[in-house]
């Protein structure tokens, strides 16, 4: 997780998740995931951006 927040008053975080969850779901159900899992903390967020990547996508990243 990244912070990208230009000030105290208002937050931004840029995150990354690799998970086998995420494999076989196509890019907006990985994101649904993601934000279910933080509802309650995206509540007090502004801005919140995320990669979602699989293991084996993660691994190919890594690669370049």
């Amino acid at each position: 997780m990244q912070d990208m927040t230009p000030s105290r008053f208002v937050s931004s975080f840029r995150v990354l998740v690799v998970s086998a969850k995420l494999e076989g779901k196509p890019l907006l159900q990985r994101h649904w995931l993601v934000n279910t899992c933080l509802a309650e903390e995206l509540l007090h967020i502004h801005a919140f951006e995320q990669k979602t990547l699989t293991p084996e996508q993660w691994t190919h990243e890594q690669q370049k």
